[in-house]
């Protein structure tokens, strides 16, 4: 029971329960006797949540994510999932510590990582989307509880994982694109050739394409992220392999090539299939030059990272395993307008 419902059934006030817990003068023996026996009976089990509102400690959360204008808008409604779960629980004292890092640029992680625990956070939420270099940096944190999201990752220990599984993803593109075109020659066309994720796609994406033996997927890693270096390597691509029936790109620049399609006049011979529900691939999707959009939810798991913590550092709720988030598949048809298809539910509290 808790303290009001101990007073309630003892008709008294919540106080006078508080006093006789705490073993404080001032209430009736009888009273004492009868309150004392009500514990004895039911138990006593304080409310964590109004202990941690009047305690008023200052929960600071090291956000620790690629920069937000990677990604075309990906990693900033991840970003606004987190801004949601503060604003949700904004009768605590929750401050967000921000170090976003360049995945294009060796080292950041690291050097962005070191600054984030020099400011003395209690919790974090990280992406390890560079495996090589985060497996260096979790060593470094285990006194600290993290939380993983979008990048599943063996090493470490996070107390909680809320992400995708990568390689199904990307057997749900292989199956979309088997659809839409059958048997031919495929692309997988990515940058960030160390992102595990993308790996695991291309390799999900290629296994299920590969079960036919009259098709093939040529693995095509862009080294030049800027529009006019993805065009000119579409356009050596092309060149090389002019059969291609279809493109899958495992990230969120499904757009880009979509325009270069279109610029080529090539779009009806080839469909395209990429991740991410960024508002660019929702227009294209709903103007027909993308042919299907893989989501992943990524305000959901923002603000499921940014609960789990609070539950674990503030109420002290044991937090452990993986939060799956499901594999959303989007055509024309199932589109709603400019949305971010952001939802409370199964949000972890």
């Amino acid at each position: 029971m808790t303290l009001a419902e101990i007073a309630e059934a003892a008709g008294v006030s919540s106080g006078t329960v508080d006093r006789v817990i705490h073993n404080r003068s001032g209430v009736a023996p009888k009273t004492k006797e009868k309150i004392e026996a009500i514990i004895t009976q039911y138990g006593y089990h304080p409310n964590p949540m109004a202990s941690q509102l009047k305690k008023k400690n200052k929960l600071r959360i090291g956000v620790l994510l690629p920069e937000l204008d990677f990604g075309q808008e990906y990693w900033d409604q991840l970003y606004s999932g987190i801004l949601k779960a503060v604003s949700l629980l904004s009768p605590f004292d929750i401050e967000l510590i921000r170090h976003p890092f360049n995945r294009d640029k060796s080292g950041d992680v690291l050097d962005k990582a070191e600054e984030i625990i020099q400011k003395g956070i209690s919790g974090l939420i990280t992406a390890p989307v560079n495996p090589e270099e985060f497996t260096t940096f979790l060593e470094d944190i285990d006194s600290i509880p993290y939380v993983f999201v979008d990048t599943p990752f063996t090493p470490g220990n996070p107390i909680l994982s809320i992400v995708q599984n990568p390689y199904q993803g990307g057997t749900c593109a292989g199956r979309v694109m088997k659809q839409l075109k059958g048997s031919g020659i495929y692309v997988c066309f990515r940058m960030f050739n160390n992102a595990y994720n993308l790996r695991e796609r291309f390799r999900g994406f290629k296994d299920y394409i590969t079960q036919d033996s009259g098709s093939d997927v040529i693995e095509a890693v862009c080294p030049d992220i800027t529009e006019r270096g993805i065009f000119e390597f579409m356009d050596e691509l092309l060149i090389l392999h002019p059969q291609i029936k279809g493109i899958f790109v495992p990230h969120a620049e499904g757009h880009i090539i979509s325009q270069y399609l279109i610029e080529k006049g090539v779009k009806e011979k080839i469909a395209l299939v990429c991740y991410d529900l960024i508002l660019e691939n929702q227009t294209r999707l709903q103007e027909g030059s993308i042919d299907c959009i893989i989501g992943q939810r990524p305000e959901f798991q923002g603000l499921n990272a940014t609960y789990a913590l609070h539950s674990y550092l503030n109420l002290h709720q044991k937090v452990t395993g993986k939060l799956n988030v499901p594999i959303d598949l989007f055509y024309k048809e199932n589109i709603v307008k400019d949305s971010t298809y952001f939802s409370l539910d199964g949000m972890f509290q």
